[in-house]
């Protein structure tokens, strides 16, 4: 683990770090197994996120596993359901972390090979934080750090049904190996190690019917939590530039005014307008996309073609505004920072990286990013960027510490009707006419023709 990801003297140290640090809300759901604690947590998330600005991160106990070693163990004798199977010191050390305003990286185990592998996710702060498993209550450092706890009580028959199931049709095991595991390990794991911790819950709900009661409840409860607690965040440490076109998914953020996103409500701080010979083509633009009419790849085309003519512009103007020179700036590949072997030059103090869309979830990389960055206090860091939906811009301007500058052209305010109006599934990436590579060497040219001093007038082939 890195330096960052120290663990507090005392949860109390969470609150003294900013006057804007949020009061997070760190929420443990456990229950037997197969209770039905992954849906119910699934459930809240999408219910306390689909009407307010309450964010939430859901932890799986299943994550800090330690890896056991096949050859030592018989792996059908190992307890997955004990305790001692838990890495509590490092479980403890990331909800310690995000509690504290800092993204946190998490493992990815494989139950394949009953490992942790090579590559860590990226966890970001949220303001809901949700710990669930069978054992998610049984270490005392983190049940104290808990503001709600909530166990999911389920008929054991009931439970043993969903596991046979589960295991039989997802898992590819027979009914045999898992009435073993259920009579060796699980059932009495449940008795010793997770049934105590019921008088510990401070809501106790059924498991075996649909618990749309319950949800409402925890659901007001939780947003009723964050309001008490200010939903203030960290002081802006990122610029957040938009264009004109940021107007066009249903009309959003029509107001030109200059807003603080140190307060709850505020969606922006500082808008570029485009230059007049955009101005009647961006116009053309956001009213062909408000009609529904880039029903085609050759409209949509021409709509990302100017996206990306505004951010050009937009990065000029901010390097202007804050008195920095093309001189010290280079551009670089994402993937290219991301390598292990990245050194960056050091004749330059502005590192510009070019990412054509943000969108949910999507701000990992960038993490990535300043972790590469952390130890090159001299360089700032800028990401040029044509897509981005608000949660993105939201999570850039809560957590990033390097990133100084963002510039946007283009802010989603329904990711939905986004990839609908681009002709995409919901679970398809926007990669139509803007990828990485390309964006990269069309920025990376102009910046070079910047440094030259003989830009060409706009009428280059941008994309």
């Amino acid at each position: 683990m890195s330096d960052e990801l120290m663990i507090p003297k005392s949860p109390l140290q969470f609150r003294k770090n900013s006057e804007y640090e949020p009061q997070r809300i760190l929420v443990g759901v456990t229950g037997g197994s197969a209770a039905g604690k992954t849906t119910l947590c699934e459930t809240i998330k999408r219910e306390i996120q689909y009407d307010s600005d309450v964010d939430m991160t859901i932890l799986s106990c299943d994550s800090f596993y330690k890896e056991v070693d096949k050859t030592k163990i018989d792996i059908t004798q190992y307890n997955f359901d004990h305790p001692d199977s838990i890495d509590w010191d490092y479980a403890f050390q990331v909800i310690s972390t995000l509690l504290s305003g800092k993204p946190s990286k998490i493992p990815n185990y494989s139950f394949v090979t009953y490992k942790r592998e090579d590559e860590d996710q990226i966890v970001l702060p949220a303001q809901v934080i949700v710990f669930e498993g069978i054992l998610s209550l049984y270490d005392e450092r983190i049940r104290n750090c808990m503001s709600y706890k909530i166990f999911i009580h389920c008929d054991d028959d009931i439970r043993l049904c969903r596991r046979i199931l589960r295991d039989v049709q997802e898992r590819g095991r027979s009914v045999q190996s898992v009435l073993f595991q259920y009579s060796q390990f699980v059932k009495r794991s449940f008795e010793n190690f997770i049934s105590p911790f019921m008088s510990q819950a401070d809501l106790i709900i059924p498991g075996h019917r649909s618990n749309h009661v319950s949800v409402a409840f925890i659901v007001n409860h939780l947003k009723n939590m964050a309001k008490q607690n200010g939903l203030l965040r960290e002081k802006l440490n990122t610029q957040l530039y938009f264009g004109d076109i940021l107007y066009s998914v249903d009309g959003f953020m029509r107001n030109r005014t200059s807003m603080d996103f140190t307060k709850y409500y505020s969606n922006y701080k500082q808008l570029f307008f485009p230059e007049e010979q955009l101005k009647n083509e961006l116009l053309y633009i956001t009213q062909n996309f408000l009609g529904g009419k880039l029903t085609t790849k050759k409209s949509i085309y021409k709509m990302v073609k100017l996206c990306f003519k505004q951010t050009y512009i937009m990065l000029e103007k901010c390097l202007v505004q804050n008195k920095q020179t093309f001189d010290q700036v280079k551009c670089y590949h994402l993937n290219e920072i991301l390598a292990k072997e990245f050194i960056p030059d050091k004749n330059i103090n502005t590192i510009v990286v070019a990412v054509p869309y943000i969108l949910r979830n999507g701000t990992q990389k960038l993490h990535q990013v300043e972790e590469k960055l952390k130890q090159q206090q001299q360089i700032q860091l800028i990401v040029v960027n044509v897509f981005s939906d608000i949660k993105a811009v939201t999570d850039i301007n809560w957590t990033f510490k390097r990133l100084k500058i963002l510039v946007n052209a283009f802010l989603v305010g329904r990711l939905d009707k986004f990839r609908s109006l681009l002709l995409l599934q919901q679970d398809q990436e926007p990669d139509i006419m803007f990828q990485q590579d390309r964006f990269y060497k069309k920025l990376n040219e102009f910046i070079k023709k910047k440094k030259l001093g003989n830009i060409k007038n706009e009428d280059d082939e941008f994309c």
